[in-house]
């Protein structure tokens, strides 16, 4: 593979990536605000060690890698906070986390599947909002309606996204069962 594709490759592994790191560090530093600082440290860490990727290699379990070196790194940092994991719950936490990974991903599966059934109105909403990050007032301006419909619709759409989550849960329960 060519460098220029290799560095694409990488940056589109590492994207994808994204949610699943932040869930890890987010669950290993217990602080959505540390792990945003977290998750940024161990992305400028992934980027510098680009060239050692192996692309015939899963990318996730090497990022997670260097996610907790610089979890564990963070925790050093914060020791004499109070509320800091003792390093026996913090290795227990990774190894629970690291072994069944599996639920966030098939949640994120329901979820695209999900969205797909929504009418097209209703993923324009949901573009503009979670991935455009639009102000209820944008989508308004864009749209041409008013706040209070906007935000109803939004409120909709969650709940039939979080149903529609819920059958695919509880489908799978049964289908165990």
């Amino acid at each position: 593979m060519e460098q220029g594709a290799q560095q694409q490759a990488f940056v589109e592994e590492l994207a994808n990536a994204q949610f699943d790191l932040m869930a890890y560090i987010s669950m290993m530093v217990g602080n959505k605000a540390d792990a945003r600082d977290v998750l940024q440290e161990t992305n400028r860490m992934l980027w510098a060690k680009a060239s050692d990727y192996d692309f015939a290699r899963p990318f996730l379990p090497w990022a997670r890698a260097f996610a907790h070196y610089e979890a564990l790194r963070f925790r050093k940092t914060r020791q004499r906070d109070r509320l800091v994991f003792t390093d026996g719950v913090f290795e227990t936490l990774s190894e629970d986390y690291l072994a069944a990974p599996e639920p966030v991903d098939r949640r994120l599966g329901w979820l695209d599947e999900c969205v797909d059934r929504l009418a097209d109105t209703q993923k324009e909403l949901i573009r503009a909002k979670y991935f455009e990050r639009l102000s209820v007032l944008q989508i308004t301006a864009r749209l041409g309606c008013s706040p209070a419909s906007v935000v109803s619709l939004l409120y909709r759409i969650r709940q039939a996204l979080a149903r529609c989550i819920e059958g695919h849960r509880k489908r799978e329960e049964a289908s165990c069962l």
